[in-house]
């Protein structure tokens, strides 16, 4: 299972780095960046996504991919580059447990093949893969992979991938006694305006308090509470948020209350997660990615 979820990164990652920054690697790559794509395994309940975007100031881009369904979520963080050197994109990918895998990417007729994947699996053991992706128009593409190892050559796996709406959720964040889920922000491809965000917040030790949230990505982050006077409802800043002892606190889409990026800076695009910092009273500066999704209803 691991290892198929990891090859499906190296292709398609691959792709979507030498099209962004590289005209020597041309294909109809631009629609994976920015998005999420997903696919279910043969036989099984089991569930692949992978979101891309660029990182790095555009030089690199990020593949993060968790397979669902299954007793243990699995996922992993996969980082393609351009090699100058080589002239060729590289990749390094970091596996949930432990594994690791590195390779090259070759462009092909209507995507790219993966030649050299090297894994090493958390155990030490070593399995070389050989993968191809093609498109399918700008809304899937297919990869098919060979494995060979001490006891020779086989296929491995053939999965169909194809745009995934509404975008997955981000995994939890754990800070001390906080769970900190559900962290996501309505998509906007405007600057300067305001945008709702939503988070839940589950705290398992004792009185908590949420007292402000900062982002790069616009002059203030606030939070809002609709309050209710007669028929007049207004809404008010409500800074700083009580998180009871073993309870779960949710800004939930449609409830009274919500968090709002004042006068954004940047566009919040699919696929490219928001990093926000929330400042606790207790404990202190916690890093958060919040999730752009095109309906804050459905994306809950």
């Amino acid at each position: 299972m691991f290892r198929w979820s990891m090859a499906t990164a190296i292709a398609v990652f691959g792709c979507s780095a030498a099209n962004a920054q590289h005209a020597e690697f041309p294909g109809p790559l631009d629609p994976l960046i920015g998005n999420c794509w997903t696919a279910e395994f043969p036989e099984s309940n089991l569930l692949n996504t992978h979101c891309y975007r660029l990182v790095n100031n555009g030089t690199a881009i990020e593949d993060r991919h968790v397979v669902s369904g299954g007793p243990n979520p699995y996922g992993g963080v996969t980082i393609y580059y351009f090699d100058r050197e080589s002239r060729r994109i590289r990749y390094t990918y970091l596996a949930s447990d432990g594994g690791s895998s590195h390779g090259s990417l070759l462009p092909a007729p209507d995507g790219f093949v993966v030649p050299d994947d090297r894994y090493v699996g958390s155990d030490g053991q070593v399995l070389l893969l050989r993968s191809t992706v093609t498109f399918s128009g700008t809304d899937a593409y297919r990869i098919r992979s060979d494995a060979s190892d001490n006891s020779g050559s086989r296929p491995l796996f053939d999965l169909s991938f194809t745009r995934a709406i509404p975008v997955p959720p981000l995994p939890a964040v754990v800070a001390g006694d906080l769970t900190i889920s559900r962290a996501i922000i309505r998509a906007a491809d405007t600057t300067g305006v305001e945008v709702a965000a939503y988070i839940a917040i589950d705290n398992r030790g004792e009185n908590e308090r949420l007292l402000e949230i900062d982002c790069d990505c616009a002059d203030a982050v606030e939070l809002h509470t609709m309050i209710v006077d007669g028929e007049a409802r207004r809404m008010e800043k409500t800074w700083p948020l009580d998180l009871p002892s073993n309870s779960r606190v949710e800004i939930r889409p449609g409830s009274a209350r919500h968090l709002m990026l004042i006068s954004s800076k940047q566009s919040l695009r699919l696929g490219e997660p928001v990093v926000m910092t929330l400042q606790f009273e207790r404990a202190g500066a916690v890093r958060v990615e919040f999730q752009p999704v095109p309906d804050s209803a459905a994306g809950w």
